[in-house]
């Protein structure tokens, strides 16, 4: 019977269909698992060619197309041509060599970058690149050492051109000017102009002075930043909230590592955002210059700061584009087999109907 064999043909492939449909995403899953993971550790910057005095930003950045669950490793350069200034809270650095060691990550992300800040001491080239240990965790319940691929970055640093030879250094502590009259509107005054740095570097002019020359010191297991005035760093209350935008990091201030809180919409870290009290006054948000010693309200320079393209700690890229469009890819297919299932179910519902008992008896056979 010709109409038995084609309906008992499209039950067959109905089943198969939905064993298929059944078992896809174990499938998928143990080819991903079968594939080695592997990570990418890429050394970049604004400019490969900067001028002695500078201050040269170099962003390292850990991508991998599997979670990644911690980093460390040791990058090297020349210590005759560069400087190492600071890497935040993970990043520690000594003669031609700093090690960026951040393995307590308490989420997976596909890509992480740090930024490392460094002066230009003198003229010539060097290389910063990674060396041995070095190693990419994947993130889970059981971490394994990731392959690795790296990118090296060349640095040319150039001698200052003889018409800026009498102008201040980079390395120099800008000089804050005196407090003005009370006539007078207060200001402070621009520091000197740095290729490497972003344009929005310039202060505001805000009624009352940015406190510049802050020193810090630890009394009583707090950290207090002291010139004229002490404004004293205080743990912040659960019920106030952060300013939006804004991360939780850490930062050394005097001998002591406290929170603080940064722009996490850029690759820069200048500014921050400390909670304290000046004197006997409540405690608010300060933002604090890191280059320049100085701090002021946040409230009064907000407009300012998130209007500028800022400075920020290092950041880490939650987008998990590359799993929505995984996710994406296997709904697609998902869809188009339901259809087609769809289709055949409702072929065989037409070939059924009608049918006598003996008919549906053959078929079952």
């Amino acid at each position: 019977m010709p109409g038995v064999y084609f309906i008992k043909k499209q039950i067959y492939i109905a089943i198969n269909i939905i064993i298929l449909i059944m078992f896809l995403p174990i499938c998928l899953a143990d080819s991903q698992r079968a594939q080695a993971a592997s990570a990418s550790v890429t050394v970049t910057a604004k400019s490969n060619s900067v001028v002695k005095g500078d201050a040269v930003y170099v962003i390292i950045t850990v991508d991998s197309s599997d979670e990644i669950g911690g980093f460390k490793g040791y990058f090297s350069y020349d210590n005759s041509v560069l400087r190492y200034v600071t890497g935040g809270s993970v990043a520690s650095g000594n003669d031609d060599e700093f090690l960026v060691s951040d393995t307590d990550r308490e989420t997976g992300t596909h890509k992480i970058k740090y930024v490392v800040k460094f002066i230009a001491r003198a003229a010539g080239s060097t290389s910063i690149e990674l060396k041995s240990p070095y190693a990419v965790y994947s993130y889970g319940d059981s971490p394994s050492e990731m392959s690795i691929s790296h990118i090296p970055l060349n640095i040319v640093v150039k001698k200052k051109p003889e018409t800026q030879a009498a102008g201040p250094e980079a390395t120099q502590e800008p000089v804050m000017t005196a407090e003005p009259e009370a006539t007078q509107e207060p200001e402070r005054t621009t520091p000197p102009e740095r290729t490497a740095e972003p344009a929005q570097t310039k202060k505001p002019s805000v009624s009352g002075n940015w406190t510049g020359g802050l020193k810090a010191s630890v009394k009583n297991g707090q950290v207090v930043l002291s010139t004229k005035e002490k404004y004293t760093v205080t743990e912040l209350p659960d019920d106030v909230p952060v300013p939006d935008g804004f991360g939780k990091t850490a930062m050394k201030l005097g001998d002591k590592v406290i929170t603080v809180y940064a722009l996490e919409s850029s690759t820069e870290h200048t500014f921050v955002l400390i909670y304290c009290k000046k004197g006997n006054a409540d405690p608010e948000f300060y933002l604090y210059d890191k280059e320049e010693l100085s701090i002021m309200p946040y409230a009064k320079v907000q407009s300012w700061y998130r209007s500028s393209s800022g400075n920020s700690v290092v950041m880490e890229d939650t987008d998990s584009s590359m799993e929505v469009q995984k996710f994406k890819y296997i709904l697609a297919i998902t869809i188009i087999i339901c259809l087609l299932l769809v289709i055949i179910i409702i072929s065989v519902y037409m070939h059924f109907k009608g049918m006598n008992k003996d008919e549906l008896t053959e078929i079952l056979k």
